[in-house]
């Protein structure tokens, strides 16, 4: 039995601020009404406590930290390693690891698309990285960990696709105008992305391309990139494993 002091508290200040974690805008209308007044701190009949317990419950557990002990080991399993500095550089200069394939529809026909990306210089990777930076700095280490994980393409819970759809808006709000991003946008695959039966193009040449090029296929595209570039805010502590 709870008491009267402890549910005092879980309504005055738990509750409420749990509420503000959930994605709001992506509930069911009667979930936001309940979600509301818990905020506002409004009287709440026993039948709607009951009911904004249950929702706090289905996302209570993405409100704490993941146990990605499971996921650690499956990654330490699929590991290659290596051991030596000619192993490492044969990997780094071999260009066909940084091929990137693309399916492209026009006109109900299916193409291929054969592209090829130019790795970073460590000082073009410290600028690509500081433009992203900005908009995940102001996320909590779990935001990120969902965010790590919708873009690795692990498999979210339905409450996780409703807490990425809103952690998606907040990025929007953050990043300015839609003729800059656009902008930002063919510029980076303009210096990053070459065609493999091209011969030597300049940036002027590519950006002119990729200007002409629709806005889903680029998305599409720019997202890809920084995910295998690694500009896609990498929890530094995900990358040193204990030694074993």
């Amino acid at each position: 039995m709870i008491s009267p002091a402890t549910e005092k508290y879980l309504w005055d200040s738990k509750f409420p601020e749990e509420c503000k974690l959930l994605p709001y805008d992506y509930l069911e209308f009667t979930e936001q009404e309940l979600v509301d007044k818990c905020i506002a701190k409004e009287e709440l009949s026993e039948d709607e406590k009951a009911m904004l317990k249950l929702l706090l419950n289905r996302y209570r557990k993405h409100f704490k930290e993941y146990n990605l002990s499971k996921a650690e080991e499956s990654v330490e399993q699929a590991n290659k390693i290596i051991n030596t500095q000619s192993q490492l550089l044969e990997i780094i200069h071999d260009k066909s690891r940084y091929r990137i394939d693309m399916y492209y529809w026009l006109n109900g026909e299916r193409y291929l698309l054969q592209m090829r990306i130019k790795p970073y210089t460590e000082k073009q990777y410290i600028e690509g990285a500081s433009t992203q930076m900005g908009l995940f700095k102001d996320l909590d280490i779990n935001e990120k960990k969902v965010m790590a994980k919708a873009e690795m393409g692990q498999t979210l819970s339905p409450e996780e696709v409703q807490m990425i759809k809103a952690l998606n808006d907040k990025l929007n709000e953050k990043l300015g105008t839609a003729e800059y991003n656009l902008q930002v946008l063919n510029e980076f695959l303009a210096d990053r992305i070459e065609f493999i039966g091209d011969e030597e193009t300049t940036f002027e040449e590519n950006l002119l391309f990729w200007k002409q090029v629709d806005l889903n296929t680029k998305a599409s595209l720019f997202h890809e990139v920084r995910g295998r570039l690694k500009l896609t805010d990498t929890f530094q502590e995900d990358l040193f494993p204990a030694v074993r």
